[in-house]
């Protein structure tokens, strides 16, 4: 598609079809910044996807098709986020109760032991798990490493199996 089809098809959807971003973000998001956000990330993806539009469906059914599908991904990154968050704060106030207890010493040597088990893995698996720590997504995973979301589930299992086997030798080895 032309960029100047792509330009006249975006406004048409801006136009006609403003509504349906509007409520899918209303849907998928609580207070409105969220809503505003979202209904960015759908323009966006929109935008994105209009050269791939073929016309086979109604216009407005392929706008619900690209804002729900945006609006539950992004639902689930934040629903991520904000267990990783709620984790980190509780984590945070454990150590901030007791920050010289004996558990302290044990938790730092853990942790390094983890660092230490993620760097001997190969790079990609390395990569893998470090990206699955941030709160990537199996889909956003496969677009960094240029792998299938599949594939990333699979790497993914095999690598938390091979942790899972070194944090064992750790906690045996005490």
């Amino acid at each position: 598609m032309a960029s100047d089809q792509t330009e006249l098809l975006f406004r048409q959807v801006l136009s006609e079809h403003g509504g349906i971003v509007a409520r899918v973000s209303r849907a998928y998001s609580a207070n409105a910044n969220d809503r505003q956000d979202l209904a960015q990330d759908i323009l966006l993806q929109v935008w994105r996807s209009l050269p791939d539009f073929a016309g086979r469906s109604k216009l407005s059914t392929w706008v619900y098709r690209v804002a729900l599908n945006t609006a539950i991904r992004w639902q689930e990154r934040e629903h991520r986020r904000q267990r990783h968050h709620k984790a980190s704060l509780f984590l945070d106030s454990i150590l901030a109760t007791h920050p010289d207890g004996p558990d302290k010493a044990a938790q730092s040597e853990l942790v390094e032991r983890l660092s230490a088990a993620i760097r001997s893995l190969p790079a990609t698996d390395s990569a893998l798990v470090l990206l699955h720590l941030e709160g990537l997504t199996h889909a956003d995973i496969a677009e960094v490493l240029g792998i299938s979301a599949v594939h990333v589930g699979v790497k993914l299992h095999r690598a938390k199996a091979a942790l899972a086997a070194q944090l064992q030798e750790f906690r045996d080895e005490r």
